[in-house]
């Protein structure tokens, strides 16, 4: 079972960013059928792994994209870039410390409700901003040769 569907509407047009994209809903729907089975937490320390190993591939490949083609919000977003690895990385340091509950909740709690927020309002939203910038640009022709 999958609770999130990739669909045209998330496509950003440019082949290896949305590529990463569908990986992230698979790490996310990977979570989700680990949280129904009761498996969450067990698998938790891996899923924490592998959102900054892709977070990490993912956000270089994007800010590359925007120093090249000099992204009027790429501060804004390299700030929310740094927020989701700070984010990331706090769960791992409770994971490292034992810590099973974050602010009341549940730790696998906690993550699901970041990536799902994220993974939503940041491709939704922040993603089509520069999608739309790069349009408005002539980037977008340059990048993807169309």
């Amino acid at each position: 079972m999958r609770l999130f569907e990739w669909d045209s509407s998330l496509e950003i047009n440019i082949e290896q960013i949305d590529d990463q994209h569908r990986q992230l809903f698979q790490i996310v729907n990977d979570y989700f059928l680990a949280m129904k089975e009761a498996k969450a937490y067990r698998n938790l320390s891996n899923t924490v792994s592998t959102l900054i190993d892709y977070a990490q591939r993912h956000f270089s490949v994007e800010e590359e994209l925007f120093v090249k083609h000099s992204y009027v919000h790429t501060e804004e977003h390299l700030r929310q870039h740094a927020d989701f690895l700070e984010k990331i990385e706090s769960y791992r340091a409770m994971l490292d410390g034992d810590l099973a509950r974050v602010e009341g909740k549940s730790i696998t709690v906690e993550v699901w409700e970041f990536m799902k927020g994220w993974l939503i309002n940041h491709i939704k939203v922040e993603d089509m901003k520069y999608r739309n910038d790069f349009i408005r640009t002539g980037a977008m022709a340059e990048i993807t040769g169309n």
